[in-house]
C-alpha cells in the first residue's frame, strides 16, 4: 500500500488513517467488515457543505505550513505535504 499512499495524498477528510485501516483490512482479506462507527465523522464531514469547509480549512494548513521562514515548511516538504 505504501505506492498507493504517499503523504502528499493525505485529506483530513476523505483520505485519512480512517479509509486507509479500512483498505488495509480489504488487502489483508481481515475476515470481519470494517466497524461503521470508525467511520462516523469522517463519513459525517462527506456532506458538501461540511466538505466543502473541510477541504478550505486543509488547504489553509497546508499552505500555512509551506510558508517560507516558518519552522513546519521544510519538515513539511520534507513529508510530502506540498
Amino acid at each position: 500500500l505504501a505506492g498507493a499512499w504517499p503523504a502528499s495524498s493525505y485529506h483530513l477528510v476523505s483520505r485519512n488513517c480512517a479509509t486507509f485501516a479500512e483498505e488495509l483490512c480489504r488487502a489483508l482479506s481481515v475476515p470481519e467488515p470494517f466497524p461503521v462507527w470508525v467511520r462516523g465523522a469522517s463519513d459525517a464531514a462527506r456532506s458538501p457543505a461540511v466538505h466543502g469547509v473541510a477541504d478550505f480549512g486543509w488547504e489553509v494548513f497546508k499552505w500555512f505550513c509551506r510558508r517560507p521562514g516558518t519552522e513546519t515548511a521544510g519538515r513539511a516538504e520534507s513529508e510530502g505535504l506540498h
